[in-house]
């Protein structure tokens, strides 16, 4: 006998849109799979007179959300508001009245995921969230099914499309302004796209993903970051001239001393695989120690994407139900390990400096290096027009403290007008 499943789903926006398309569209494959008649009972939004792209039955729209959280007969709520208000106690309510919820929100999750995976083992039900982060590509169930018997030591990722589309169009010749511009007039980007470019959101999705690779308690504050805004045209073409591309990288290690995490542009060498994932695509590169390197690629965001995600999640619940298994979606045991501050931590630098064009500036720089133990694998300069010149450079790999210190000295010499960019090398 086929089982009937009443889902409810709050938000009606890009991802609600894809996810109704594909219960709809899809129903008949679903039922042949699950076994289970996947129904939509109630649709939460904020307006039941707007014009959606997919047609519903209007008697299932509500502006009540939480009627849907407490209705007795739902049994999985879809979350897919965004943010943390009202979506948080929407979330509690959903689970302490019994139901499983899944989510594609990546701030709730990253915020308050600890105390919102306790309340459902309470509550003895589970809170899902595949979509959260790169979309389309299954990277949470792979990390905690596929690769769980590894002992992961990186997870490396383009994980926010915005800024890699930014990148991708600077790359091809267009300033960040015009390829901001494109990327907003085409919808990757949002009017205010501060959370994207200042590297925000990748930081709510690397500490999800290393809180489960490194199996670790990870708050957002750990994660440092710097966005996009200071990479500049001319270090794209100084990148491609040495042999790199520049991307915006989420980075996540595991070493004996702690946890390093890290968002932040990067030159990458343009034979890595990350290399060749341009426009809004997303990828994440993940190191183990018997998988060695994996990497999972597709589209990151997306109404159709995101909702593929979250209806595999939906399926996922489906198929649990009856069995009298260990909930495998909850990792129960995250770990209290050491953060390694920035400070304390390697890497390899890019610099470009603006100088005046005067004798003897380039040797003052270069010794401040020397004096804060850093060492210069490549140098270039290049005069600018009144009397000015450009001075990029490429060092080796060093303590971030020692950069921070040496950079800190070098903008105090009298003939250095500015640093115009900072940016990380190398995997």
């Amino acid at each position: 006998m086929t089982r009937s499943v009443q889902v409810g789903v709050l938000g009606f926006g890009s991802v609600g849109t894809g996810v109704i398309k594909l219960l709809k569209q899809n129903h008949a494959q679903l039922l042949r799979r699950s076994g289970v008649d996947l129904k939509i009972a109630a649709i939460a939004v904020r307006n039941k007179r707007k014009d959606r792209a997919v047609r519903v039955n209007p008697k299932i729209l509500t502006e009540d959300p939480f009627g849907i959280v407490k209705d007795p007969r739902i049994d999985i709520v879809i979350e897919l508001l965004g943010g943390i208000h009202p979506a948080k106690r929407l979330v509690e309510e959903a689970l302490k009245n019994g139901k499983y919820v899944v989510t594609a929100n990546k701030e709730l999750i990253a915020k308050h995921g600890y105390a919102l995976f306790s309340l459902a083992r309470r509550c003895g039900v589970d809170l899902y969230y595949e979509a959260s982060v790169a979309g389309g590509i299954p990277i949470i169930r792979t990390l905690k099914v596929g690769f769980a018997p590894n002992r992961i030591t990186d997870v490396v990722g383009i994980i926010n499309g915005t800024t890699n589309f930014i990148l991708s169009a600077m790359d091809q010749g267009r300033s960040y302004a015009e390829a901001l511009a494109e990327a907003q007039a085409r919808g990757f980007a949002e009017a205010d796209p501060r959370d994207d470019v200042d590297g925000v959101d990748a930081a709510y999705k690397l500490a999800i993903l290393a809180s489960i690779a490194f199996q670790a308690k990870v708050r957002v504050e750990d994660v440092y970051r710097q966005g996009i805004r200071q990479v500049d045209p001319i270090d794209i073409e100084f990148a491609r001239t040495l042999g790199y591309t520049v991307k915006l990288l989420a980075r996540g290690s595991q070493t004996a001393q702690g946890i390093s995490l890290k968002v932040h542009p990067t030159l990458i060498e343009r034979t890595h695989p990350l290399a060749n994932v341009s426009g809004v695509f997303n990828a994440v590169f993940i190191r183990g120690d018997f998988i060695g390197d994996a990497m999972l690629y597709g589209q990151g965001a997306g109404s159709e994407p995101t909702g593929a995600a979250v209806v595999s999640d939906v399926l996922d619940i489906v198929y649990s139900f009856g069995q009298n298994v260990t909930r495998r979606n909850l990792v129960t045991e995250y770990r209290h390990v050491r953060m390694l501050p920035r400070a304390t931590t390697t890497a390899q630098f890019y610099a470009r400096f603006e100088l005046r064009d005067r004798p003897g500036v380039l040797a003052r720089i270069t010794h401040l290096l020397g004096r804060h133990h850093i060492s210069v694998e490549s140098i270039e300069q290049k005069l600018l027009p009144r009397q000015r010149a450009m001075l990029v450079l490429i060092t080796h790999r060093t303590l971030e403290r020692h950069m921070d210190q040496a950079l800190l000295a070098i903008r105090r010499l009298p003939d250095v007008q500015a640093c115009r960019a900072c940016l990380r090398v190398g995997l």
